[in-house]
C-alpha cells in the first residue's frame, strides 16, 4: 500500500510539472508518466475532466512492462528485416488501422517499403505515419527516417530521430515505440515533449 501511494504521488508531481507552463518540457524518464497520467484525468472523446478519476499505479506499471517487451521484440525484428530486404517497393501508402465504417484511422506513407507477409511486418524508409479522425482529418503525424510496422499488433518501432505532432504538442527523440492499439509511446533516448495546447480542469495553460 505504501508503494502504491508513493508511486501515485510521483505521477502527480511529474504530471503537474509538465502541465505547469504553456511551453512544457519533460525528460526521458518523465515522458510517458505525464502523458499517461493526463489520459487518466481526462475522458478520451471530449477532453473533459473525469469526476472520479483514479490512477492505478500497479496496473499502469504492468501495462508499461508489456509495452517495453513489445518494443524490444520489434527492435530485434527490425534488425532481422534489414538483412532480408531485397526489392523494396517505392512510394507506397499502407493502411494500418481502420474505423468500423472502413475509413482509414492510421496509415503509413513511405518512399521505400518491404513487405514480410508471413510475419505481418512492413519495413519502411523515409516515412510519414498519419492518424485520422472519423471525418478524415489528420489529427496526429509521425515523421521518421526508418521504421518497422507490425500490422498484427498495430505497433511500430521507428529507428533514429523521430517526431510526433498532435495538435499543439510535439514529441521527439531517437528510437520511438508507438502502440496504436494502446495509444502508448516509449522514447528510447534524447526525448523532448513540448506543448502549447495543454488544459488542466478545462483551463488552457
Amino acid at each position: 500500500m505504501k508503494i502504491f501511494s508513493h508511486r501515485a504521488a510521483l505521477f502527480v508531481i511529474i504530471a503537474l510539472s509538465c502541465l505547469s507552463s504553456p511551453e512544457a518540457t519533460a525528460s526521458s524518464r518523465e515522458r510517458d508518466f505525464a502523458g499517461d497520467f493526463k489520459k487518466e484525468l481526462y475522458s478520451h472523446r471530449d477532453n473533459t475532466p473525469r469526476t472520479n478519476a483514479r490512477f492505478d499505479a500497479e496496473a499502469w506499471f504492468a501495462r508499461r512492462e508489456e509495452m517495453v517487451r513489445d518494443s524490444e521484440r520489434l527492435q530485434e525484428a527490425y534488425k532481422d528485416c534489414l538483412e532480408k530486404i531485397k526489392t523494396p517497393a517505392e512510394e507506397v501508402t499502407i493502411p494500418v488501422e481502420s474505423y468500423e465504417d472502413g475509413s482509414v484511422k492510421a496509415s503509413v506513407f513511405a518512399i521505400r517499403a518491404e513487405f514480410f507477409q508471413e510475419e505481418g511486418l512492413v519495413w519502411a524508409e523515409d516515412i510519414v505515419i498519419s492518424y485520422f479522425s472519423e471525418t478524415g482529418e489528420e489529427i496526429a503525424r509521425l515523421d521518421a527516417k526508418s521504421c518497422l510496422v507490425d500490422k498484427n499488433t498495430r505497433s511500430i518501432w521507428a529507428e533514429g530521430f523521430t517526431r510526433v505532432v498532435h495538435g499543439g504538442t510535439t514529441i521527439s527523440g531517437d528510437g520511438i515505440y508507438f502502440s496504436l492499439a494502446e495509444e502508448y509511446i516509449i522514447i528510447s533516448s534524447n526525448s523532448e515533449i513540448s506543448s502549447t495546447d495543454l488544459k488542466l480542469g478545462g483551463i488552457r495553460l
